[in-house]
């Protein structure tokens, strides 16, 4: 969990690596490129807590920053789930 908080650029500036160009929202009504730490769901933590309390943003205002973070979270536990019942659960029968 450790390496996943640095790479979301909580403690320390990460290098901006864009995937795509002006295409995700921002609270405050632009886009910003969306960018490989972007597949990270504490990114999206890390910038949804920032515009709450350092830029007063309301809670529907990080609407988007919120669904990213959810999306990944449950892609991630569903490959987590596959993979641990395929090594310890599959193992056993066999």
């Amino acid at each position: 969990m450790t390496p996943i908080a640095f790479m979301s650029g909580a403690f320390m500036e990460v290098p901006a690596i864009i995937l795509f160009q002006a295409s995700f929202p921002t609270p405050s009504g632009l886009m910003r490129d969306f960018g490989l730490w972007d597949l990270v769901p504490t990114t999206h933590t890390v910038n949804a807590l920032r515009s709450i309390l350092l830029y007063n943003f309301e809670l529907n205002d990080v609407l988007a920053e919120i669904i990213w973070l959810v999306v990944p979270s449950i892609i991630l536990l569903l490959l987590g789930i596959i993979l641990f019942t395929k090594q310890r659960l599959m193992g056993d029968i066999v």
